[in-house]
């Protein structure tokens, strides 16, 4: 019959052809993915950055430091699914301090009606001519400047002013260091001439002396001699004196030759600096004292800063560090990171308007009239400077604008990290003894706020092995790892913390327990402990290093046993975290806070272990 031959002569075709027809479905379908992509282009959120500086190879490479920063933050925001669905877009612009460009880049801006708001790291002198064109469109403006002065609803400041800058110095160099006398070096420069005069008032009120000033502005080949002159005329006592601080108000380029002659006159006093980067002057090259002991010119420099590298309480900075080592193979400097903050306080915003749409399936505004499920731009920016302006509870602990949001950071090793001891803003429902602190005077009252003295414990993890990964509703995994506490010997049980996603919950006390007890059954049964067995999901502890030396504490334990993340990343192919997390079983953070120790886990003092090098050394010196 006609039509079984047909058949077969088919089936015949199809079996020598079948691959290349699959392929041509297969081109096909890839060629109509990519032009319905094109045609439903995804939604973008734009937010502008705009800088005030030429284009000079210094300043080029200093405001696209801060601009890398920005950009690879958005590209993790966007891997991960945007703001709502949207991708987040940074549009740069340069108005190289000219007030007239920056006039008509803002107008630029309203007129393309599609930038949800501006990220300004411009001086105030230009910010003073351009904030009323942002606020009579409705457009947050964030700037990084800390004394601007202005009425307006639409300009957010992300530092503290200089005021409060100066109360936060002074109260601490009294309170904190117990430091009654102050050596002021200053320059010529209206900022730090208004820092100056705020610390200098701030300081006598609370009874403390400002001894000498001296100015050292000038130019720069004669900082050298300027700075013996000042060291000549002090007191032969001061560099041995302990109640004797320097405060530098000048810019990096005066406060750093003059560190220089400084230590190598022998001065050894604290010192108190703005200048959150300024190690990064002193190389290996250029200054050999450097070469043998990192950081010699800044140790014992504080800062007061919004920002520290080293905080555990800011996941998201944590993020951009990492992203930005890989990328550029070197850490991501403060000042560059301040940028960051913008960025992230507008995209928390974002996040929580999503999360209040979501979750309670209100549908967005339309100024047309009705509901829509269409993204609108108005109805954003209101809402962004709705919630900076009211400083909700949920946004608090990321951005204040005022001096709640300082830490003290401390030059060690040439990095700069978070002190040892911070003032911490607190409320009766804070501590429990609120009431008897502050009328005993140990609470620290600046501005209507009251700060309480945390101390902190540096923290650090290497981890050894991880084995036996499991997934379901949730991520299992056994982890190897050694833990250390580094902190100051006053501080009462720093390593009573507990796991919090361990399997089955434990602190690190009863770990050591299970682990006392692994031994003596090992020991009964003739068994090795060399190897811990994972035959449970109990977790292991040994204490295997315990230094107390100069008045600081460090304890190294070695842990094993299972681990989870409660709820993973709902995706089979990617990458999931599998992390460790603690907590001091009875002080919550106000009474004890926890830093990352990445000042000794960068340098791997493991690693450094192994090859026969004494880590006694490496941890005293942190």
């Amino acid at each position: 019959m006609w039509w079984l031959f047909l058949r077969q002569r088919l089936e015949a075709w199809l079996r020598l052809h079948w691959s290349i027809i699959l392929l041509q479905l297969l081109v096909v379908m890839v060629i109509m993915g990519l032009l319905f992509s094109f045609l439903i282009k995804k939604e973008e959120l734009y937010i502008a950055y705009i800088y005030s500086h030429d284009e000079s190879a210094i300043f080029y490479d200093h405001n696209h430091g801060k601009y890398k920063a920005i950009t690879l933050y958005a590209e993790r925001i966007n891997k991960y699914g945007g703001i709502d669905g949207k991708k987040l877009v940074f549009l740069r612009y340069n108005d190289q301090g000219d007030p007239q460009l920056a006039k008509n880049i803002a107008k630029e801006i309203v007129a393309q009606n599609k930038v949800l708001a501006v990220v300004s790291q411009s001086n105030e002198r230009i910010l003073e001519k351009t904030q009323a064109i942002y606020a009579a469109a409705g457009i947050p403006v964030l700037s990084g400047i800390s004394q601007i002065k202005s009425d307006s609803h639409w300009l957010f400041q992300l530092r503290p002013s200089i005021d409060d800058y100066a109360l936060y110095m002074a109260n601490y160099t009294k309170s904190i260091l117990k430091k009654n006398k102050v050596t002021i070096i200053s320059s010529i420069d209206s900022p730090k001439i208004a820092l100056t005069n705020a610390f200098t008032t701030a300081f006598t009120q609370l009874g403390g002396e400002i001894v000498n000033e001296f100015n050292i502005s000038g130019v720069a080949a004669a900082l050298k001699s300027r700075t013996h002159r000042v060291l000549e005329q002090l007191d032969g006592d001061v560099k041995n004196d302990n109640q004797h601080l320097f405060l530098l108000t000048t810019p990096a380029r005066l406060s750093a030759p003059f560190l220089v002659e400084f230590r190598r006159e022998g001065f050894n006093n604290t010192i108190f600096s703005l200048n959150r980067d300024i190690a990064n002057r002193f190389s290996i090259k250029d200054y050999p004292e450097e070469h043998h002991n990192p950081g010699y010119f800044t140790e014992a420099v504080y800062v007061p800063s919004e920002l520290l590298l080293d905080s555990i309480s800011r996941p998201n900075l944590a993020l951009v560090k990492k992203d930005y080592i890989l990328h550029h193979g070197h850490i991501i400097s403060h000042d560059d990171m301040s940028s960051v903050l913008a960025a992230i306080y507008i995209i928390r915003i974002l996040q929580q308007h999503e999360l209040v749409h979501h979750n309670y399936r209100l549908p967005y505004k339309n100024t047309s009239g009705g509901d829509s499920d269409k993204f609108n731009l108005e109805e954003m920016r209101l809402f962004l400077q709705e919630m900076l302006s009211e400083r909700n509870p949920w946004l608090n602990q990321y951005y204040q604008g005022d001096i709640s949001i300082l830490n003290m950071g401390l030059f060690k090793k040439g990095e700069l990290i978070t002190a040892p001891i911070n003032l911490r803003p607190v409320s009766q429902h804070d501590i429990d003894d609120f009431e008897t602190r502050f009328n005993k005077n140990q609470l620290i009252d600046i501005t209507n706020k009251s700060l309480y003295p945390t101390p902190l414990v540096y923290s650090g993890i290497s981890m050894n092995r991880i084995s036996n990964v499991k997934m379901s509703h949730k991520v299992t995994y056994y982890l190897d790892f050694y833990l250390w506490f580094r902190y100051a010997d006053n501080v009462p049980e720093a390593e009573n913390v507990e796991f919090l996603n361990a399997v089955v919950p434990t602190s690190l006390y009863k770990a050591i327990e299970n682990h006392n007890d692994d031994v003596e059954n090992n020991k009964k049964n003739n068994k090795d402990n060399e190897e811990r067995e994972e035959k449970d999901y109990t977790i292991s502890a040994e204490l295997i290093k315990s230094i107390d030396r100069y008045g600081e504490k460090y304890r190294r334990y070695h842990v094993r046993g299972y681990f989870e993340t409660v709820q993973p990343k709902n995706y089979a192919l990617g990458q999931q975290n599998a992390y460790v997390k603690f907590r001091h079983q009875h002080l919550n953070r106000y009474r004890l806070g926890f830093a990352s120790d990445y000042i000794n886990s960068n340098q791997g003092v493991f690693a450094l272990e192994q090859d026969a090098v004494n880590a006694d050394d490496i941890v005293d010196s942190a």
